[in-house]
């Protein structure tokens, strides 16, 4: 949190979020930017394992499939509740 309070600040002049040397601007507000939609942005999914996402031929039977939907919702519940302003206090 402490490199993101360095690198991103309030332009002065037009009230806007950019790169400390100017470099990139946010197309909205920090507290419009989730953590999950950003580490989604980069790393595409954020399932825990595969199958979540592509699905697989032994879903029926798998033992251990429910434990990793719920580690999938607490982890997208987290990640939603955090916002790009909360990394940059």
């Amino acid at each position: 949190a402490t490199i993101w309070a360095r690198e991103w600040g309030t332009n002065p002049k037009t009230g806007k979020w950019e790169g400390k040397s100017g470099g990139y601007k946010l197309a909205r507000n920090p507290e419009e930017y989730t953590a999950a939609e950003i580490l989604q942005s980069g790393e595409g999914t954020l399932s825990p394992v595969q199958c979540l996402d592509s699905g697989c031929e032994n879903a029926c039977n798998c033992d251990t499939l429910p434990l990793f939907k719920e580690l999938d919702d607490v982890i997208t519940k987290f990640l939603n509740s955090k916002t790009l302003k909360d990394l940059i206090k």
